[in-house]
């Protein structure tokens, strides 16, 4: 009884699946004759189809045909397909600087990235910060995160604190992980606005709620879960660690923990892996040499850190001299990959 249950299961699926690739089929040529009548937002979706190979076999060459016919009609969001797919090379500028003036915000965002970082263009901050605020203006998240960045480092536009808060807040106000963490900081350190630690724990506390999300909806079982979230509140009590010389020894301590938490949760993912590790296969190590590395970092950076908090601690006691500081929990949280940087090309 089971087994016919579940070979109905299948076949309900093949059925779904086979009318959903009619039903793309369909679309694609209502869609198509459409686009050869010249209708720049037909030409921009069939575009889509054959990129993704939606109702029709996968092509890339008709993709950037039919992209750009769209494109040369004036449509602005194949124009910043086709800049974003030249690698922000000299042939970006074009499409992205088209898109971008007709208000297209993630072509202004990307003109930005382009003037900041010097890409098939002279560096021009100022520039960069021009094209950043137009899409800043129109809720780009990425594009508030960078004004503020340059906002808070002076680049392109006056040094400006509070004006940095600004940016970051709407940034933070969308989810933006990063942007919170620096709010966090801000708020921690009184920089920009008056020093407040309530809206620094309020802003970190939404930092680990949506980590604590994301580490739950990960692969790996509960332990690799559970290892996650010590990592995430190991990083959240390194920055909450008062700066304070007495207690740069223990920032020190918790990132060493943190290092061998981390080590555990990546042998937790790949039990596999661990097995092979373990049996020492020259080949396990030679085809997951930048996993091995990684390890390898993770346990060193453990020990170090331990060594450093001895060190540490044993000259604040004799000396009360100044001590160095670990890194900052983004730092460690992008490191270890429990925030995202993809959508920030910005800096």
């Amino acid at each position: 009884m089971r087994r016919r249950d579940r070979r109905g299961a299948i076949l309900r699926r093949v059925y779904k699946e086979k009318a959903t690739e009619r039903k793309l089929a369909e679309a694609v040529r209502i869609i198509r004759v459409r686009a050869e009548k010249g209708e720049a937002d037909a030409q921009y979706h069939l575009g889509f189809s054959y990129h993704y190979g939606q109702g029709v076999p996968q092509d890339d060459a008709e993709a950037v045909r039919w992209l750009h016919k769209a494109a040369e009609h004036g449509d602005a969001k194949a124009q910043y397909v086709l800049g974003a797919s030249y690698y922000y090379g000299k042939r970006s500028v074009g499409w992205f600087r088209k898109a971008a003036d007709q208000g297209d915000a993630m072509a202004q965002h990307g003109l930005g990235s382009m003037f900041y970082y010097g890409a098939g263009v002279p560096q021009d901050y100022a520039e960069a910060a021009r094209w950043y605020r137009k899409a800043a203006d129109q809720g780009d998240v990425a594009a508030q995160y960078a004004l503020g960045f340059m906002y808070r480092r002076g680049q392109g536009v006056p040094q400006d604190y509070a004006e940095a808060v600004r940016w970051y807040r709407k940034a933070a106000d969308q989810g933006d992980a990063t942007a919170q963490i620096v709010l966090s900081e801000m708020y921690r350190d009184g920089e920009g606005v008056p020093r407040n630690y309530a809206q620094a724990v309020r802003w970190f506390g939404k930092v680990a709620a949506s980590s604590f999300a994301s580490c739950f909806a990960r692969q790996g079982g509960p332990a690799a879960r559970w290892t996650s979230i010590v990592v995430i509140l190991l990083g959240l009590l390194i920055v909450a660690v008062p700066q304070r010389r007495w207690a740069a020894w223990l920032q020190w301590a918790l990132t060493s923990v943190l290092c061998a938490v981390a080590l555990a949760h990546e042998l937790l993912l790949s039990p596999a892996f661990t097995a092979r590790l373990a049996r020492g296969s020259p080949w396990t190590i030679y085809s997951g040499f930048g996993r091995v590395l990684f390890l390898v970092l993770l346990a060193g950076g453990s020990v170090i850190f331990a060594a450093g908090a001895v060190r540490v601690a044993m000259r604040g006691s004799k000396s009360g001299g100044d001590q160095g500081q670990p890194p900052t929990l983004r730092g460690i949280l992008e490191t270890f990959g429990l925030i995202s940087r993809s959508h920030h090309p910005a800096p």
